[in-house]
């Protein structure tokens, strides 16, 4: 476990903590992996690694230069009773934007957000297929009706599918991870890429979350293949910030899902990160792939999680923020204040 530790963002939520025990635990995982194939790999990290790992994109440079991080309609918007967050980086999500409430550039949103209120404008641009969230006080939130519906959940939840063929140890002297029947006992390479050599990850994420996780496989020696719908492609620099070790292709799952559900099949993991229900209509949800593939790891995340009447709506880290209360929690205290006055005198849950 990591010790001594310091604060290295600022603000008042103890986010350090956090990060470092998911790094921590991960930290375990990768040990036992590598005492379950007969490695003597040491495994250990410390603050410092953590901090820029977690700092990864805004480390990120393209010749030279730090990437674009923002987008003209996105970001928080004052309304008419609070504030608004908006999620507009992707070309469909701005023209959503500008469909809802009419506008093309920063300033129309501003103007039309000024004459609305925050939940108005929520559910006016979640309406034409955008991203946007009310910004919500904690209070609020757990007192709304999904907050209520996912209070008793956890944050994470694993369920046990049964027993799985142990990884072969790391013996030979070559590498070739096609060879390997998922599961089966093959001896894999001494040489081989890492600890994950062998085990075969079907990436069925986006943006920043998800794909950082099977990066996390990929770099561990995982032969990780990530797929992108040819309509909607991810953001470059995000692409570049997550996709080290990974190969990539692009396939249309509307059209080719027999494609993508024969990859699952021959998967020993594969993560899903799309908005719960969008992939059951394809014949990819999480019974689906758990029936292609019975003795996968099937891991599923989402912004809101399954169930509640948010259960089935699409959101980014920053959207969540801002529902939760995180970034009331975060704001300069003139904004907490002035939202405190003006927003949050209206009903809970409203």
């Amino acid at each position: 476990m990591t010790t001594g530790r310091s604060r290295w963002w600022a603000g008042p939520l103890d986010v350090e903590t956090l990060a470092a025990e998911a790094v921590d635990g991960v930290v375990e995982a990768t040990a036992a992996v590598a005492r379950a194939r007969g490695s003597d790999a040491a495994v250990s990290t410390c603050d410092a690694l953590v901090a820029a790992s977690f700092a990864a994109f805004e480390n990120l440079r393209i010749d030279g230069a730090a990437p674009a991080t923002w987008a003209e309609l996105s970001g928080f918007v004052a309304a008419r009773d609070g504030w608004v967050r908006v999620h507009a980086k992707y070309p469909h999500h701005a023209e959503a934007v500008r469909r809802a409430l009419g506008v093309e550039g920063r300033g129309d949103l501003e103007r039309a957000c000024a004459r609305s209120d925050a939940t108005d404008l929520e559910e006016r641009i979640l309406g034409a297929g955008g991203i946007a969230a009310a910004v919500r006080t904690p209070a609020r939130w757990s007192a709304g009706p999904h907050g209520l519906a996912t209070a008793g959940e956890p944050w994470s939840q694993v369920t046990d599918r049964g027993a799985r063929p142990p990884l072969p140890e790391l013996t030979g002297d070559a590498h070739d991870p096609s060879s390997r029947t998922p599961g089966a006992g093959t001896p894999m390479p001494a040489d081989a890429r890492g600890l994950l050599a062998g085990v075969r990850v079907l990436d069925l994420t986006r943006v920043i979350a998800g794909p950082t996780c099977s990066q996390l496989l990929a770099c561990l020696g995982a032969d990780v293949l990530r797929i992108d719908p040819p309509h909607r492609p991810e953001i470059a620099a995000q692409h570049l910030a997550t996709g080290m070790g990974k190969r990539s292709a692009v396939l249309d799952l509307r059209q080719e899902a027999r494609a993508a559900r024969a990859l699952a099949r021959a998967a020993d993991v594969v993560l899903t990160g799309y908005r719960p229900g969008a992939l059951e209509v394809l014949g990819l949800g999480t019974e689906d792939l758990e029936k292609l593939a019975p003795e996968a790891v099937v891991v599923q995340l989402s912004a809101w999680g399954d169930t509640g009447p948010w259960g089935r709506r699409a959101g980014f880290d920053s959207i969540v923020q801002a529902a939760t209360g995180i970034a009331i929690l975060c704001a300069p205290g003139s904004v907490r204040a002035l939202c405190r006055c003006r927003c949050w005198i209206t009903p809970a849950g409203t």
